[in-house]
């Protein structure tokens, strides 16, 4: 299984964005997604890891997944991943609602 730096790395040599481009996008510095990329980010913030997600068009459910087995491999089983994979969804899903109310409240002024 790729690590999350080589998908990272991958995706966005596959899109020909520069780290410094990836990093504006995702509002965050160059070293951040140098160190996410060479593994060197032991602690990955989720909101980081859903905006770099999101510049280089990658679910991030699966760049968590991924991040947890790399740093947690002995801790995975199937009710624990599936713990953690339900949280990642959730906090989507709450996400998603709060988009859809920001938008709504916006639309009524």
């Amino acid at each position: 299984m790729q690590t999350v730096g080589q998908v990272l790395r991958s995706r966005r040599l596959g899109l020909g964005l520069t780290l410094t481009e990836v990093a504006k996008r995702a509002k965050c510095s160059t070293a951040t997604v140098c160190a996410y990329e060479t593994g060197y980010a032991k602690r990955m913030d989720l909101v980081m890891l859903k905006r770099v997600a999101k510049v280089l068009k990658i679910a991030s459910v699966e760049l968590a997944y991924r991040f947890y087995w790399q740093h947690r491999p002995a801790e995975i089983t199937g009710a624990g991943m599936g713990k953690f994979l339900g949280l990642v969804r959730f906090e989507e899903k709450l996400e998603r609602q709060i988009n859809s109310l920001t938008r709504r409240l916006a639309q009524e002024r």
